[in-house]
């Protein structure tokens, strides 16, 4: 299982995403407290992984970190750097990455897209995850032209959709609070030339929720091959420090 973001989990119902572009919020609200990136601040969270058939593992696969570092100016916008580590099934490892709180949209660069086994890219372009204004919206896609990486030359594009899916209240350690749901939709669709014709039809789906003075408090990762589910994980937060 390759890893992927970072985030947490509550038993929740995820809403189902807006078929309209443009949203208009049921209250005014500062989009900022829901991803509070200071420095000093982490969260900590456990992961299960989900079988084939879309059922949970109860018991964790992996634990991760994620913390703010500094804030920076990156690829023209006033970032945060990030910092993540993880164990997986005993193995460590350590990713960096960052946010940007710009407008009304929360963003993410330093994704690393595992297009096959033999194919990483680092998406250094920010990725919008969340837009307070939209239900809706299309990250600039990346295009493959007869693109010769390795010994291997690829023609297709990775497409990167996202939509916002709805606000609630949750009960956290007994308080109702004000939470959101995003998601982001990465679709592979490649064929790769090497020593004969490789298709790649790839869906990679990430649902996080956010809530109001912690964060990130849950993802979900789902991963479809040929449109067939192979498997996936949930990241649930076990421990967290906000200023």
């Amino acid at each position: 299982m390759n890893y992927k973001l970072t985030l947490l989990i509550l038993p929740l119902i995820i809403l189902f995403s807006c078929s309209d572009d443009t949203l208009v919020p049921q209250e005014e609200y500062e989009y900022r407290n829901y991803m509070q990136l200071d420095t000093g601040n982490y969260w900590e969270y456990e992961s299960f992984g989900i079988s084939k058939d879309g059922k949970a593992f109860l018991t964790p696969f992996g634990f991760d970190s994620t913390y703010v570092i500094d804030s920076v100016n990156f690829n023209g916008r006033t970032a945060f750097s990030m910092g993540n580590r993880n164990i997986t099934e005993g193995k460590r490892s350590t990713n960096n990455f960052y946010y940007s709180l710009d407008s009304n949209q929360i963003a993410i660069s330093g994704i690393v897209l595992q297009v096959d086994d033999s194919l990483k890219i680092l998406r250094d372009e920010w990725t919008t995850i969340y837009d307070l204004y939209k239900g809706n919206w299309f990250n600039p896609p990346i295009s493959f032209y007869d693109s010769a990486i390795g010994n291997a030359s690829y023609n297709g594009y990775i497409s990167f959709d996202g939509s916002n899916q709805g606000r609630t209240k949750i009960e956290y350690e007994g308080e109702k609070i004000q939470a959101f749901t995003t998601q982001l939709v990465i679709q592979y669709k490649l064929e790769q030339m090497k020593d004969t014709l490789k298709l790649i039809d790839k869906r990679e789906e990430y649902s996080y929720r956010f809530a109001e003075g912690i964060g990130i408090i849950y993802e979900k990762y789902l991963e479809y091959k040929d449109s067939v589910l192979v498997g996936g994980y949930e990241k649930v937060i076990q421990k967290f420090n906000v200023k």
